[in-house]
């Protein structure tokens, strides 16, 4: 994703690698045999040269940093004059390169934030021949294998004159947990962009889990060390530089005086990075510390209220008032008290949050987001959401021509219906709807990202049809199903909730309720990390049935629906109203 606008861009390569003991030379030269860019449609592509030359191959001596391709113009790729690559294009990022079998690529730099989303590598038996530029999946090749790590760009440049952010830290900043849909990357660099996945920022990430501030800086004099060579590299171009360096500088279980040590590493390495360029710095306070990611006690020893953990976060208060830092990032939305007073302010707010104690779920970097987030915007955030009014936004009750599709029609608010594939429900007498051709019927819902939907379903015959719900249901370029979250409920039967990629689900909870009887409604509600769902008789009392944290999809503009069985103007249980709007 582009984080600003720029008239070129170029990419930065390296025969190195930063893992949990700190930035490693490889040995072995590597050759990059093509790198390219594509638009995701793959109309637009560009190979990039090398040297100022027509060469569209490099190899990399043994241990080189910051080798870089010739500038690629916008105008050049796109064919248009005077055009720039825009703040929020996507591209695609190719690069095929021979590698030594004795070289890992396990903590291979992903500086670049346009490689982190839908990456995909292939290693087989070198042919020296790259692959032609596509999008999609990868061309099988004789002797391939899918490998979960490769060989890519390490960062992409441009010319712009936005503020440029570092993400630096452990295995927090980096992504451990996470799994996001909306987001380029992972982890704390979810801030690149906004809680729709938009208005991004040019960022880098140098976090890398494992680390600490002394695998990267010596303690003593400040300067970067031998473990830091390749982390130094990279520290140009930047205005803005986030660190959290917590959990594995201070330890799992500190002896007394850890903070104080921690505390003085810390203000070498902020001086560290103003000697850099850092205009801004934020710095991230310790998160929550469990001994486990099923109870939110006992803390860990040193982490809780008075243990050193707490007294490095008073330091860091303390950095703040002096000047010495910009901004401090509380994570105020993980946990359960914002008091620093209260021991309730070093446990999670909701377990879910937790991981394994010490890293988090998608659902907890969605709720640190917001605080990381305004750290990003140097603390300015108004515009960088849109706010909606809460209401009604889509309804739908089917009354019009018996026996149309859905599909002919608007909705009694104006929305019209599609389908996946050849998906279709058919209007009755009864001003009902029922599914014809099984699959998902969708409709435009936009608005905020707090959302609801809500069906009644009746019985036109006693069949125990599950029906299916589709929120923040997102339909992406080059894939033919929905992504999203859906509620599934099975009259009699399970209540459950589930996220989609691309029409696959993967569970993440369900129940057995109460049934509401033959005629119902099945609510279904998304308020940040939080899912809920409801059932209730068609016109009466609707009871919560569900209610889980999960942070994959922040937004989407998509209401589905879907009966898992076709019915019949007379047969099933059909769709009798949809009523969807914001929270």
């Amino acid at each position: 994703m582009i984080g600003a606008d720029s008239p070129w861009l170029y990419g930065t390569f390296d025969n190195a690698s930063t893992g949990p003991t700190g930035d490693d030379l490889n040995t072995a030269a590597v050759t990059i045999l093509q790198h390219g860019y594509l638009t995701l449609d793959g109309s637009k592509s560009k190979v990039a040269t090398f040297d100022n030359s027509a060469a569209t191959s490099k190899v990399l001596a043994a241990g080189a940093i910051r080798v870089r391709h010739d500038n690629i113009t916008a105008a050049d790729f796109y064919g248009i004059p005077a055009y720039n690559f825009l703040r929020g294009e996507l591209l695609v990022v190719q690069t095929d390169s021979l590698i030594a079998n004795d070289q890992t690529t396990a903590y291979q730099l992903y500086n670049c934030h346009a490689s982190g989303a839908g990456e995909a590598s292939l290693e087989f038996t070198p042919t020296g021949t790259p692959i032609a530029l596509g999008t999609g999946a990868i061309p099988a090749q004789t002797g391939g294998q899918a490998s979960n790590e490769g060989y890519t760009v390490s960062c992409v440049y441009g010319l712009h004159s936005s503020k440029a952010h570092i993400n630096a830290g452990d295995s927090i900043s980096a992504d451990t947990g996470d799994d996001p849909d909306t987001s380029p990357r992972g982890g704390y660099s979810r801030r690149a962009v906004n809680a729709y996945g938009l208005n991004p920022v040019p960022m880098m990430n140098l976090a890398r889990h494992g680390t600490t501030m002394t695998t990267w800086i010596d303690a003593s004099t400040g300067a970067a060390n031998a473990t830091g060579v390749l982390r130094d590299a990279y520290m140009v171009g930047f205005t803005d530089f986030m660190e959290n360096f917590a959990a594995n500088d201070i330890g799992q279980a500190p002896s007394a005086g850890q903070a104080a040590t921690v505390y003085a590493t810390k203000q070498k390495f902020w001086a560290y990075a103003r000697s850099k360029g850092a205009e801004y710095i934020s710095v991230v306070q310790p998160s929550p510390r469990t001994t486990s990611g099923t109870v939110n006690t006992p803390i860990n020893a040193g982490w809780a209220r008075g243990g050193e953990a707490d007294l490095l976060r008073q330091s860091q208060e303390t950095a703040l008032s002096n000047g010495l830092i910009d901004y401090v990032v509380r994570l105020s939305g993980m946990r359960l008290s914002t008091d620093p007073t209260s021991d309730d302010y070093f446990v999670f707010k909701d377990i879910s949050f937790a991981l394994d104690g010490t890293h988090f779920t998608p659902a907890g970097y969605e709720a640190a987001h917001p605080s990381l987030r305004a750290a990003t915007l140097r603390g300015v955030t108004a515009g960088d959401v849109p706010t909606y009014a809460a209401g009604q936004t889509l309804f739908d009750d089917f009354n019009t021509v018996v026996g149309q599709s859905i599909k002919t029609r608007a909705a009694n608010t104006g929305q019209n219906w599609s389908s996946i594939s050849t998906a279709d429900m058919i209007v009755t007498a009864a001003g009902r709807a029922y599914m014809s051709i099984n699959g998902y019927m969708y409709i435009p819902l936009g608005g905020g990202r707090d959302q609801y939907v809500e069906i009644d379903i009746d019985a036109v015959t006693a069949v125990n049809t599950d029906w299916n719900i589709i929120l923040r249901g997102h339909l992406r370029q080059g894939e033919t199903a929905l992504s999203g979250y859906r509620m599934a409920y099975t009259p009699g039967g399970a209540a459950a909730i589930a996220s989609m990629r691309n029409g696959t689900a993967t569970s993440i909870n369900s129940v057995t309720p109460t049934d509401p009887g033959s005629s119902l409604t099945m609510r279904f509600e998304a308020v940040g990390p939080l899912l809920k769902t409801y059932l209730g008789p068609k016109g009466g009392t609707l009871t919560l049935v569900n209610s889980v944290y999960n942070g994959k999809y922040w937004a989407g503009g998509f209401v589905g629906v879907r009966s898992s069985a076709n019915g019949t103007a007379t047969t099933g249980r059909h769709l009798d109203a949809i009523r969807a709007g914001n929270l």
